[in-house]
């Protein structure tokens, strides 16, 4: 057993360190500026290969599915949906549906019913062929109810959803309709739809697709708050970037330069929020470049002009992106093996704006607790909430410190401890220690309740465990009182050094603490901010580096 020692003789001991507030570099995730980095698939594509974990493995952290409501709410009742599903949550990938939606969303079938909730033609025809009336109200009530149906089988993990207007198609052109653009009245149905989805899932947005005939901004509706843009530039070249404006398609008679997107995309910021946009590209779409056609062609990849563009959206203040890679299946990276550019995608996303954090100093100088500013602000990504929880490190010449003083009414522990893994069940404060970046070497764990129990461990990345390992000099110190805990850590430099723990050189580092309750459910809290939404320490994106000065 190891010794729990009073914390009095720790406050004499110790030395101060940093003077640290929320605002550290360390404490913010380092992922550069894009936060979404995406790809759209087929459900054809995603049966064939596991592509969560295709993603995760290049940086790309979420996954659309394709192409309309009924084709993925099928697909998510197979087998392969469901492992699918699995596969992001494992992997820790978002995943939403981009549809296309209004003809399922306003079942043809109703036409011979009413035809009034159908568009009219040019002719001054009613016609059930694509879109809808705006003008009509069983036709807004009929597609937003719809639209909450298939939202209770289809929930993306991060509440945005996608219901398109049917593919570049025709919108009604009726007296009432004709007053309003094609984008306004997409606008019309998606504020209708959006209201209905509040319903059920209060954190909803809803995209509205700026592409093909929906280009232009939006002037005489107003977007509902949480309508975000999605802007989706299908007829511009792929060979040259969007910031060479005088760049023209010349297929399918297209006359759109690459300036007159740019154009679009400026007015349609100053109707959507920036922050919340999202590009839609096809740099990697299989299917476009295949004219829509199988056997696919292979992606003609180009990463100079896919790193400009980032460039340019990002200019506008853009930090979400998405690509279709529909095509890109089993059969496809037969024929084409080199996934390189999956890579190339990912990390130009990843590392786009990044800024290389400083590393976290615990300094060796005096004096004890109450002189050091304690880092405050801990927070549980998975659930959105945030903590009071006070750290404070320090270090002398043989031993590093670390302390936690946690705000808790209703910290929990075993009622019989028999050993040193009832700490799983526990509320608990946690440190590890990783030699390199990644935890692609051994890091090491340790996980203290607030007792001053110690379950300590070494392990491999991803997961894989040793607690019969042990710290050698590691000591815990803990002290409780009414409204919460303190608990405090020591270990031995020369152990952590003979570890492979660089102290001075520079290592990386993690601060944690768990919340648990009496029925169980509990709360996890990092030290590092990060916009992962799976509830996992153990990845390499939760530590930050940190040395001994």
């Amino acid at each position: 057993m190891r010794r729990i020692f009073h914390l009095a003789i720790l406050a004499a001991a110790v030395v101060s360190v940093p003077s640290c507030n929320r605002n550290e570099a360390f404490l913010t995730e380092e992922d550069g500026l894009i936060h979404m980095k995406g790809l759209v698939l087929s459900v054809s594509d995603l049966s064939t290969l596991d592509w969560p974990a295709l993603a995760a493995e290049n940086g790309i952290n979420t996954i659309g599915t394709h192409m309309f409501p009924d084709q993925v709410a099928e697909f998510s009742k197979t087998e392969e949906g469901k492992e699918f599903y699995e596969s992001c949550r494992r992997h820790g990938i978002e995943v939403e549906h981009q549809l296309h939606a209004i003809t399922q969303l306003l079942p043809r079938e109703l036409f011979d019913e009413d035809s009034t909730m159908f568009r009219m033609d040019a002719k001054g025809r009613r016609t059930p062929v694509d879109n809808c009336c705006i003008q009509s109200e069983k036709a807004l009530e009929t597609i937003a109810g719809k639209a909450v149906e298939y939202a209770r089988i289809l929930q993306p993990t991060n509440h945005r959803y996608y219901f398109w207007m049917d593919d570049g198609k025709p919108v009604c052109q009726c007296p009432y309709c004709s007053q309003y653009s094609p984008s306004e009245q997409a606008l019309i149905i998606e504020n209708r739809i959006l209201k209905a989805l509040k319903t059920i899932d209060p954190d909803a947005m809803l995209a509205h697709l700026a592409y093909h005939t929906t280009m232009s901004a939006p002037v005489k509706v107003k977007p509902e708050k949480d309508i975000f843009l999605e802007f989706a530039p299908i007829h511009r070249r792929w060979d040259r970037p969007l910031s060479d404006t005088d760049a023209l398609e010349t297929r399918s008679h297209n006359t759109i330069t690459h300036g007159d997107y740019l154009k679009y995309l400026e007015d349609n910021l100053k109707v959507f929020p920036a922050e919340t946009a999202v590009v839609l590209e096809y740099w990697l779409d299989a299917s476009l470049f295949s004219r829509w056609t199988k056997p696919a062609v292979q992606v003609p990849w180009n990463r100079e002009v896919f790193l400009d563009d980032i460039n340019t959206y990002a200019g506008y203040g853009i930090r979400n992106f998405t690509s279709f890679a529909v095509y890109m299946d089993s059969t496809y990276f037969k024929a084409y093996p080199d996934k390189r550019l999956l890579k190339e995608y990912g990390v130009g996303l990843t590392e786009y704006g990044k800024v290389q954090p400083k590393p976290f100093k615990i300094l060796t100088r005096k004096p004890a607790w109450k002189s050091i500013k304690p880092i405050t602000g801990f927070h549980a990504p998975w659930d959105g909430l945030d903590d009071e929880t006070e750290f404070r490190c320090a270090a002398t010449r043989d031993s590093l410190f670390f302390r936690f003083d946690v705000k808790d009414n209703t910290p929990f522990c075993e009622k019989t401890y028999n050993d040193e893994m009832d700490v799983v069940h526990e509320d608990r404060v946690e440190v590890f220690f990783s030699p390199v970046e990644g935890m692609k070497e051994t890091y090491y764990g340790a996980e203290v309740d607030f007792l001053g129990r110690i379950l300590d461990y070494s392990c491999e990345f991803d997961r894989h465990f040793d607690y019969k390992w042990n710290f050698s000099t590691m000591k815990a110190a803990h002290e409780n009182y009414d409204g919460g805990y303190s608990v405090t850590i020591s270990i031995s430099r020369k152990e952590l050094e003979d570890l492979g723990v660089r102290l001075k050189e520079g290592f990386f580092f993690g601060a944690f603490r768990a919340d648990f309750r009496p029925d169980r459910s509990v709360n996890w809290y990092a030290m590092k901010l990060t916009r992962d939404k799976a509830a996992d320490f153990h990845k390499p994106n939760v530590l930050f580096p940190a040395i001994v000065k």
